[in-house]
């Protein structure tokens, strides 16, 4: 008895190398797609933080994300403002163009979006460089249509940056505690922020607290001490801060 060639292979071992061959193309095929994946949430991920720091650039000189007019935020006037948003943020829009919200998309076919709200609700005072009324301090940066791999990819990247983040609706963890004095919560806790995200199209809002650079709300920065006057302004909003920082401790701690 004999086992049949086939060009110096028996058909059984010509019938596992063509096996082989298949699993490996398709596990490269497999590698290839996770890397792509993780590619375009790492694009994703810096186009968010971008947007965050463009905003933060922009308002330096307001205690809110909004001007004196009290005229918010949005996408399409910051790239008015600072003439560049990143790449992944805009879809066919011509260069220097402004965008239309048409156009402002993301590479899975949803959208980003931003918003303002106010952490504490209470008043501003009023400053010279900043209009009266409840400070708009929180920038909401909205991304939707996320797969799965993708979301968890951009939590884990970009949460322990903003003030806080929710996962359809849902508020991711951060860890550890603040512990002796020091700030914690620097990292996301993944075993509760992974689950969050499910499906092909998860939403995500990462909010960012409004930062004080406190020398450009001075009116008169090049003296050594503030005035009475410049403290009635500024005492406020570092209460604020500390308010906001406070709310969002107690969020976190009932997690």
């Amino acid at each position: 008895m004999y086992t049949k060639r086939c060009s110096g292979f028996t058909v059984i071992e010509f019938a596992l190398a063509i096996i082989v061959g298949l699993l490996i193309v398709a596990s490269a095929v497999m590698v290839g797609a996770h890397r792509s994946e993780d590619l375009h949430a790492y694009e994703a991920a810096t186009a968010i933080l971008d947007i965050r720091d463009t905003a933060a650039q922009a308002y330096a000189s307001n205690t809110a994300y909004t001007d004196s007019a009290g005229t918010a935020v949005t996408l399409p006037l910051l790239f008015g403002l600072n003439n560049r948003l990143p790449r992944a943020v805009i879809n066919n829009a011509a260069p220097g163009s402004t965008p239309t919200a048409a156009q402002l998309g993301n590479i899975w076919g949803g959208t980003y979006a931003v918003g303002v709200a106010s952490s504490t609700n209470t008043a501003t005072p009023a400053c010279a460089v900043a209009p009266v009324g409840p400070a708009m301090d929180i920038l909401s940066i909205t991304i939707t249509k996320v797969p799965a791999q993708a979301c968890v990819d951009m939590v884990g990247q970009v949460a322990p940056r903003m003030y806080d983040t929710t996962v359809n609706g849902s508020l991711v963890a951060l860890t550890p505690p603040p512990a002796s004095g020091l700030p914690g919560r620097g990292f996301v806790k993944m075993s509760q922020a992974a689950p969050l995200c499910n499906g092909s199209a998860n939403t995500i809002v990462f909010r960012a607290l409004k930062p004080l650079n406190f020398s450009t709300l001075r009116s008169n920065p090049m003296t050594s001490n503030p005035t009475s006057a410049e403290l009635a302004c500024l005492n406020p909003q570092y209460n604020r801060v500390m308010n906001a920082m406070a709310a969002r401790e107690t969020a976190q701690a009932a997690l």
